[in-house]
């Protein structure tokens, strides 16, 4: 394209900045760790098969409708919507298709990747039954997610290797254990 006119770059799919932070702390017995992961800016313009954020307007006949769906759809009533007219395949081939601003997700997120709350009983206990540590724990992977973008539905994190937003999330993965040193 030599000349691109008036096209305008409303955004970039590519993450600017990834981070993480790693803390922990014992006191007593008791241990903490906790794993921050996230990517500070990136936008995402669902395609046509993103049926998790364009529900009906991308294929009425098998759509995931949300449950605060209807609050989001122009009406006499809701002027200031979100969506437009509900009107099926609006996303595929029409104005919905069409790059835009309005619609460009910001999926910019902050994930609590694990936390490890931990605790060791005193050695005094321990050594009658000749156990040299006794430690238990509790540990939590994919806790939470915090983002910006404008469903529930979407692991913003899987939005980067698959647009449609159909990709399975990453697991939430509850473990608890016993260590034992003899």
């Amino acid at each position: 394209m030599n000349n691109p006119g008036d096209r305008t770059i409303i955004g970039n799919d590519q993450p600017r900045y990834s981070y993480g932070l790693n803390l922990s702390a014992n006191w007593n017995g008791i241990d903490a760790s906790v794993f921050l992961q996230g990517v500070g800016r990136q936008n995402w313009y669902p395609n046509l098969e993103a049926q998790a954020f364009w529900s009906v307007y991308a294929r009425p006949y098998d759509s995931f409708i949300p449950a605060n769906f209807q609050d989001k759809i122009w009406s006499p009533e809701n002027p200031d919507a979100y969506f437009p007219f509900l009107r099926g395949y609006t996303a595929q081939n029409s104005e919905l298709s069409v790059a835009n601003d309005m619609y460009i997700q910001d999926i910019a997120y902050l994930k609590l990747r694990n936390l490890t709350i931990g605790y060791t009983l005193p050695l005094s206990l321990t050594e009658r039954v000749h156990i040299n540590k006794l430690r238990v724990f509790f540990s939590g992977e994919n806790l939470h997610t915090w983002t910006k973008l404008k469903t529930d539905y979407i692991d913003p994190e899987q939005v980067m290797t698959d647009n449609t937003g159909r990709s399975y999330p990453v697991g939430r993965v509850f473990s608890f254990g016993v260590q034992v040193s003899l």
